[in-house]
């Protein structure tokens, strides 16, 4: 087969002088004209290999085959950096126009050039990587203008990039993020990139922080795959599940984060966010691979509690409750688990919390410990280092940084030194040793005996209004009232919280329990509906409209597979499916505009 391509279906584009013509269809020695074994032995084979199926572009001067690439617009304003992967394995900036308003143009290869294998389980997958990643060849932005300007082009790839795509993914891209993975109220000051647009319901409602922009392009092109993001308080999760996508954080400490800016080291992990639970699983596989040994049962239990999921109009409320416990009968029997109540984290904690703690609530321990470090490790280790940087270089001025990170940055060491550090990383390893004693127990066989379902239902939109606005003076005094009324009716829970009061709701959340205690958390979309009464109703188009829904499962630290082996079944069974690109998790369709 010297001088020919024996391909049964390739696309040939040839270009001589600024002409173009276009051989299609079965590519043997008869139809095509031109000595393409030349143009394969100038790339350095032999003879002629057999190429993948595909659109391909030939450069008769160069005496090269080029891959093509399709350009789409990216309408919900999600990408700050599109790229494309040299030969080489650097990545470059896209340098291609726009195609609309306000939204750049993102390139995509074709699928057909790739074909899955065991060593690569994500072959042709196109994902999209938090611009607080480094692939090389790129600069990262974090979300803020002055740190891209002055930050060095990454010489390696992140190790957590990297095994993405070793295992055959393509990235396409990097994603907005809120400023330096910053999240909260506050994120209306993040004004140097401005948040991406969620294509659920009316297409205004908030993609979340601080991996918006994964969380918001996931759910609306079907071009794309995955998504990588970081997760420290629920910056995967919070997208995953206002975006009606599937997503989760990783076990602290199962991926390695080196090439990625830093929030808070003693709780950052990665996560993934994907409307296939099928690639969903595969690739997060492919993330703990080599740190989480696997194991060959599932736990045995699979806790409930009824008594955690919202209370809102009784509509709403019944329907919530079916989806929960069909849920947790289909998980059950998916995995071969019991179903049992949990009544919730309190009534736990207050029976078996630590002595060191005394008679303090599980949420006024944890959440106090997570705001503290977060900011004082995101200042000491990223935050004042590039205050100083800059400032050495532009005569003393500060960048532009958002309000409530550089407040918080320059007041943390005001605050915590490295003995109240030392103090906060013992509290919250007492608290991860209490959450693997207590909850999620050892299992030789599965790792662990139980995982834990809970329910989020929709996210709601972002607009600014005054009332949210705690700067106005007025509301700021309202504030401060709530504040201190929050601050007595804890001092007033402590002294009145017994160990058997296991008939309220609890106050701690396995939301932010999981990043102290490092846990493996995923979050799956189950779909999305329109309320009766006024619940989904939309300040936007003044209509009702669809949001989504979904679970939340939980496990022992290190025992991630169990969680993405559940999701494999929950799939095969269709209790878990692959969610539509578009205004609706479940039909799709237009999206906003």
């Amino acid at each position: 087969m010297s001088g020919h391509l024996n391909l049964p279906r390739v696309d040939v584009y040839v270009q001589r002088n600024a002409t173009s013509t276009q051989a299609t269809g079965d590519c043997t020695p008869s139809n095509v004209t031109f000595d393409v074994g030349t143009v394969i032995y100038s790339l350095g084979a032999e003879e002629a290999p057999i190429l993948p199926e595909g659109p391909y572009f030939l450069d008769i001067n160069a005496k090269k085959l080029l891959k093509a690439y399709r350009l789409y617009d990216d309408t919900q304003q999600a990408f700050l950096q599109p790229s494309y992967q040299t030969p080489s394995g650097s990545h470059e900036n896209l340098q291609a126009g726009t195609v609309g308003a306000g939204s750049l143009a993102v390139a995509v290869p074709s699928r057909l050039y790739y074909t899955k294998s065991p060593a690569q389980p994500l072959a042709g997958v196109r994902i999209g990587i938090k611009d607080l990643f480094d692939p090389k060849g790129m600069k990262p932005s974090g979300g803020n203008r002055a740190y891209f300007a002055t930050v060095q082009t990454a010489n390696e790839t992140a190790p957590a990039v990297q095994k993405l795509i070793e295992a055959g993914a393509v990235v396409i891209g990097k994603n907005k993020l809120s400023e330096f993975a910053w999240a909260g109220a506050f994120h209306m000051d993040h004004i140097d990139n401005l948040l991406p647009f969620n294509p659920r319901g009316d297409g205004y409602n908030s993609p979340a922080d601080s991996s918006g922009g994964g969380g918001a392009s996931v759910a609306s092109y079907d071009w794309l795959d995955l998504a990588l993001g970081s997760d420290t308080g629920g910056s995967v999760r919070g997208p995953a599940a206002y975006n009606g996508v599937h997503g989760n954080r990783l076990s602290q400490g199962a991926v390695d984060l080196q090439g990625a800016i830093p929030f808070s080291q003693s709780m950052d992990t990665a996560g993934l966010l994907a409307r296939d639970p099928r690639i969903w699983a595969d690739a997060i596989e492919v993330l703990y691979s080599g740190t989480v040994q696997n194991h060959t049962d599932f736990p045995s239990t699979v806790f409930v509690n009824a008594e955690d999921l919202p209370g809102t109009d009784e509509e709403y409320q019944a329907k919530v409750e079916d989806i929960y416990w069909k849920f947790g009968l289909d998980l059950a029997s998916a995995i071969g688990a019991n179903v049992t109540n949990f009544t919730n984290l309190d009534v736990t904690w207050n029976k078996t919390r630590p002595a060191e703690f005394n008679d303090t609530q599980l949420f006024d321990i944890y959440n106090p410990v997570y705001r503290s470090l977060v900011v004082y490790e995101q200042a000491t280790t990223f935050g004042l280092p590039f205050l100083a940087d800059y400032k050495s270089t532009h005569n003393g001025a500060l960048p532009y940084v958002a309000p409530q990170t550089l407040n918080g940055w320059e007041s943390s060491v005001q605050t915590v030194n490295e003995t109240r550090h030392r103090t906060l990383l013992s509290q919250k390893a007492a608290i991860a040793c209490w959450a693997t004693d207590h909850l999620f127990k050892a299992d030789p066989a599965s790792c662990a005996d139980s995982l834990l379902i809970t329910y989020y239902g929709p996210g709601f939109d972002a607009k600014p209004a005054i009332s949210d606005v705690d700067r106005n003076p007025s509301v700021a005094a309202v504030y401060a009232q709530i504040s201190q009324l929050t601050t007595d009716l804890h001092a007033c829970r402590n002294n009145t919280t017994t160990s058997d009061d296991s008939d309220s709701a609890s106050a701690a959340d396995i939301w932010l329990l999981a990043s102290i205690a490092d846990l493996p958390m995923s979050i799956v979309t189950l779909g999305d509906f329109v309320s009766d009464g006024n619940y989904t109703y939309s300040n936007v188009t003044r209509q009702k409209q669809r949001l989504p829904y979904s679970v939340g499962l939980t496990t022992r630290k290190g025992c991630d597979f169990v969680l993405s082996r559940a999701v494999r079944a929950l799939a095969e069974r269709e209790s878990v499916r692959t969610v539509a690109a578009g205004a609706s998790v479940e039909f799709g369709g237009e999206v906003g505009l």
